[in-house]
């Protein structure tokens, strides 16, 4: 399951470079070209083997752009699209509830 996937980070985060700080952490560090454009290496054009997921996206995002995740996704898992939101993704207690009933499913299959 992923919930509002940045999969072009090398996109995102040129405009952060330098000097960084964790609010959540006090963590102080340096996020270098060099870092940004290392993540080019996990870059996903499609999914291997096709393997099914469900992926949440608020179409909100001011950050990510949805599109590129439902393209990559699309006829592959199940895409929870969501009207509105944000980064912080709005819609926590609606992909809480679905990722509950995936899970409870699992256990019958299993169990």
């Amino acid at each position: 399951m992923l919930i509002n996937p940045a999969l072009r980070p090398w996109e995102l985060l040129p405009e952060h470079a330098g000097e960084q700080y964790n609010p959540a952490t006090g963590e102080r560090y340096h996020l270098s070209a060099a870092d940004i454009l290392e993540t080019r290496q996990f870059e996903i054009e499609t999914v291997a083997g096709g393997l099914p997921t469900t992926l949440f996206l608020d179409r909100g995002d001011e950050v990510i752009d949805y599109r590129i995740a439902e393209a990559i996704y699309r006829g592959i898992g199940e895409l929870r699209l969501f009207d509105g939101g944000s980064h912080a993704f709005d819609h926590m207690t609606e992909a809480v509830a679905r990722i509950r009933l995936l899970y409870e499913s699992l256990l019958l299959k299993v169990g």
